[in-house]
């Protein structure tokens, strides 16, 4: 039961920290054709991780990601991408923006105590607390 429990926390505290929205693109629908880059696949969509596809293809929507910076919410954050642009019935994304800002800091910490006539200390450190913003452009290949 204590297991249980400590993993429906621990899933609630990881989906509360993450944001990914997804907005539907209203424009003239014309094709843009794209000047190649690089991708990767991930889940079967293409991932456009630095340039353009170099096919015509137009924009149906836009996906926003706010979550923490940690290694734990940034290990998904294509996926959650990706996730959110098959619902929308896109082809591929394009990262157009992925940063992180420094939002604050903790510091871990340190412990001295003596023993006989010998004084030990321990160390601290500081860490950054980040959050991270991303922005997708979520595209539909014209063939």
């Amino acid at each position: 039961m204590a297991k249980n429990l400590f993993l429906l926390v621990s899933i609630f505290i990881f989906l509360v920290g993450c944001s990914t929205t997804y907005q539907s693109f209203e424009g003239n629908g014309q094709a843009i054709e794209g000047q190649g880059g690089t991708k990767e696949i991930i889940d079967d969509m293409d991932v456009w991780n630095y340039g353009t596809p170099p096919y015509k293809y137009t924009i149906i929507g836009v996906i926003d990601d706010k979550r923490p910076g940690g290694p734990l919410y940034m290990s998904s954050i294509y996926r959650d991408a990706v996730s959110k642009a098959k619902e929308a019935g896109g082809d591929a994304i394009i990262i157009e923006s992925n940063e992180s800002k420094v939002t604050g800091s903790y510091n871990t910490g340190s412990i001295g105590y003596v023993v006989g006539n010998n004084v030990y200390s321990g160390a601290s450190s500081s860490v950054a607390v980040k959050k991270n913003y991303s922005r997708f452009l979520v595209i539909k290949y014209i063939h």
